[in-house]
């Protein structure tokens, strides 16, 4: 019983939990049945290279109770859930942990995310609510030096309203959330270009304000877009409205262009680098603007997808890269870091328990703390 619940819990088949083990999956259904049991050095390998399980689970009488997938993600369809990957799911199950050790410090109060309705009268007016609450000046944003400063800018803007951001190496999805009265939690794919981290960090966002938590698949979103799903229709439109102000780009488009100006890349570049957004997200805008036609949009996607295949062919590869510490202290939640750090000046944590919240050994505490 145990041991079936930690595999679909991980995600995987009985063939590639076997093959991951080197064994035959007779051999490991057997296990499951009860037909037979693995050795102490087995066990021990599948807990805590396969299943990713503390070894004293596998001595319990019944799995532990914990929340699955599919209740973290109500608002997604059974079919987006089928596609998550066991690699996803570890990822966010150890999103859920954090969850789990910020339960058990103090109680804090429950974090006010304003609420919208998927189908608001007027989103507009909504995004503008919202942005104020939240401290967004899009007119400050235009004077960042880049895409990941701003980034930076609306991630600290969030966890100053109680919202955990993550970023975590992630398996074809951009991004997910994790529902909470008190530690709502939004993880961004650490390997996206900034650009990509914004939209994906407010259409989490947007998930996070129906109470419905959620993850980010282009070609997922994609289709449930055709399909006409509510909440992921929604969250898109959320997300391009909160990246890109309505009322301040209008003004900008008036006083700067004609609608019958042609568009070509450079220009779209200029616009989305003042704006600090993506061009896909700045073609989007310019259409329902009526900047675009149809076939403007078609031939400028085009052209950047013909400029993107020429400059990732002529981009050397790079070599090395920063430490596990720059990468770990950049994709931890800053808000979650000064939490712990807090916890563990008061004596609320130990020394391990910081190392296993942030993932490091004891020789490393003062480099975070």
């Amino acid at each position: 019983m145990l041991l079936v619940w930690a595999r679909k819990t991980r995600g995987l088949s009985p063939e590639e939990a076997a093959t991951m083990m080197g064994l035959e999956p007779t051999t490991l259904l057997a296990w499951e049945a009860g037909e037979d049991a693995p050795s102490l050095t087995q066990l021990e390998k599948l807990a805590y290279k396969i299943y990713k399980r503390p070894l004293a689970i596998f001595f319990m009488s019944a799995p532990p109770d914990l929340p699955s997938p599919q209740e973290n993600f109500r608002g997604m369809p059974a079919s987006a859930m089928a596609t998550i990957g066991p690699d996803n799911l570890l990822a966010i199950r150890i999103m859920r942990s954090q969850q789990l050790v910020l339960e058990q410090l103090e109680p804090s109060p429950e974090v006010q995310l304003p609420s919208i309705s998927p189908v608001p009268n007027d989103l507009g007016a909504s995004v503008t609510a919202i942005s104020k609450w939240f401290g967004i000046d899009h007119v400050a944003v235009q004077g960042l030096l880049d895409l990941a400063a701003a980034f930076k800018y609306y991630v600290g803007l969030l966890e100053a309203k109680g919202i955990f951001v993550f970023q975590q190496k992630l398996q074809d999805i951009q991004g997910y959330c994790l529902t909470h009265h008190q530690f709502p939690i939004i993880c961004i794919q650490s390997q996206d270009e900034p650009a990509r981290k914004i939209f994906t960090l407010f259409h989490e966002l947007g998930h996070l304000l129906l109470n419905l938590g959620g993850f980010y698949d282009q070609k997922i979103a994609k289709d449930l877009l055709k399909q006409h799903n509510e909440v992921e229709v929604f969250c898109n439109k959320f997300a391009h409205e909160m990246v890109l102000d309505r009322y301040l780009f209008k003004q900008y488009l008036t006083q700067n262009y004609l609608k019958s100006d042609k568009w070509d890349t450079a220009t779209l570049a200029k616009v989305a680098k003042q704006f600090k957004v993506s061009k896909e997200v700045l073609i989007l805008r310019l259409k329902s603007e009526s900047y675009l036609s149809e076939k403007d949009v078609l031939i400028l996607r085009k052209t950047l997808q013909d400029e993107f295949a020429l400059l990732k062919t002529d981009k050397p590869k790079a070599s090395g890269g920063p430490d596990f510490h720059v990468i770990n202290k950049s994709q931890l939640s800053k808000r979650f870091v000064s939490t712990i750090s807090s916890a563990y000046q008061r004596g609320l944590m130990s020394p391990l328990e910081v190392c296993q919240s942030l993932r490091i050994k004891s020789s490393h505490i003062s480099d975070y703390l």
